[in-house]
């Protein structure tokens, strides 16, 4: 059964050098009028997933489960937010990304590439997370930080502040990294550790 329709309201999107057109949405349940899709395949039909306000799913993203998009953001190419996941305000979730559990990705944060945000993690202000990055557990990453190679960044731990953490680099559990820090390869920061520099500072095979 049909939980949403597609209505003839339309807008027109350039997307991979060509114009795509993409549909309004209109909730059965409630008469809800929803964000933007390509087509039924970037929003499931099953459970309680919605694309709201002008939110825009397109190219082969899928919205599931009871994932929600709000705002102006935009999921597209191969990227997926399904589980409980929440993806709002100006953000983007593209390419092969996942947004998953109940994670939520918000204030033009953006997350692509093979990066992956889930279980209680919060990604936002600006924040780039990308490669094969995982943002997970209760961590959060805000305030124009990138994560990106093979990093991960769980349990408790907080980044802000223009902060890099790339390579095999880990922060977890109470860890907070923040300011112009740049932590790169098999760096592996934990407990209460705290990292705050005004200065742009590099790391490399550090342990704390």
């Amino acid at each position: 059964m049909s939980k949403y329709v597609i209505l003839n309201q339309i807008k027109q999107i350039k997307y991979k050098d060509k114009k795509i057109i993409l549909y309004k949405i209109k909730r059965l349940k409630d008469g809800l009028i929803g964000g933007w899709i390509e087509s039924e395949e970037n929003l499931s039909q099953d459970g309680e997933c919605f694309i709201y306000d002008d939110a825009m799913v397109f190219g082969n993203a899928k919205v599931k489960d009871n994932a929600e998009v709000r705002d102006y953001a935009k999921v597209y190419d191969d990227a997926i937010v399904y589980e409980n996941a929440k993806v709002s305000c100006l953000t983007r979730i593209y390419e092969n990304a996942k947004i998953h559990g109940n994670a939520e990705v918000v204030s033009y944060a953006e997350v692509r590439d093979y990066a992956s945000v889930f279980g209680d993690a919060v990604v936002g202000g600006y924040a780039s997370v990308k490669g094969s990055s995982r943002i997970y557990e209760n961590a959060n990453v805000f305030g124009y930080s990138q994560i990106y190679g093979n990093a991960k960044i769980y349990g408790n731990a907080r980044i802000s502040q223009y902060a890099q953490i790339h390579g095999r680099a880990e922060v977890c559990d109470d860890a907070r990294i923040g300011g112009h820090v740049f932590i790169y390869n098999p760096c592996i920061i934990k407990n209460a550790a705290n990292l705050f520099k005004n200065k742009y500072s590099k790391y490399n095979n550090l342990k704390i």
